[in-house]
């Protein structure tokens, strides 16, 4: 993920109002290494669904 992005990213998560102990899991350990358990899956699809309701349902 380039720089620019990722801090777009970031920006969108502060926004939805992702708590910010998963904002920085993502930033610093996901991205990195990738999901590879299923516990971060559920993580990132906890994530993927905060910022869906916040953007869509507001």
């Amino acid at each position: 993920m380039n720089q620019q992005l990722s801090l777009n990213f970031l920006q969108l998560m502060a926004k939805a109002e992702v708590p910010i102990e998963d904002a920085r899991w993502f930033h610093c350990i996901a991205r990195r290494r990738g999901l590879l358990r299923e516990r971060d899956v559920l993580r990132f699809r906890r994530i993927q669904s905060i910022l869906a309701d916040r953007i869509c349902f507001g």
